[in-house]
């Protein structure tokens, strides 16, 4: 047995309490035209913050998935090792900082919604068009 009994039953805690970002933009409870039709965070995360994936060495999963695969098969140098570890490092960080990003954001409409004051100001807060700043610090 890899993870004994307690710490099985600690992890499991942990796993009930996870909540999976993609639903309420899957569903639509959250939606901005900028999102082109899409639920990936790829597009979900400028649509909604002023974080995005630009000017990045790995800037989307499937080419992460790819770089892996050649690193694992031993289709890389020692140099293109490197760059790679440091991209995907960059790339966890990115994808990290967007779930904080995104909890505010979700937390800032919420909070529109629950004080009147702040929901009259726009006629559908959750489609709001103006994007606010990002928590910071984030990644470099």
């Amino acid at each position: 047995n890899l993870v004994d009994a307690s710490a099985l039953e600690s992890l499991e805690a942990i796993n009930e309490r996870m909540v999976d970002l993609l639903v309420p933009f899957r569903n639509r409870w959250l939606y901005h035209p900028e999102q082109q039709g899409s639920a990936s965070l790829k597009y979900v995360l400028p649509a909604w913050t002023d974080v995005n994936y630009e000017n990045m060495g790995i800037a989307n999963g499937a080419d992460a998935q790819d770089l892996y695969r050649d690193f694992a098969m031993g289709n890389m140098n020692a140099a293109e090792e490197k760059k790679l570890f440091e991209d995907l490092s960059a790339y966890c960080e990115k994808d990290t900082y967007a779930m904080v990003a995104l909890i505010a954001r979700m937390d800032e409409i919420l909070v529109m919604k629950s004080v009147p004051q702040l929901a009259s100001d726009q006629d559908e807060p959750e489609q709001a068009t103006t994007k606010p700043k990002s928590p910071k610090p984030g990644p470099k």
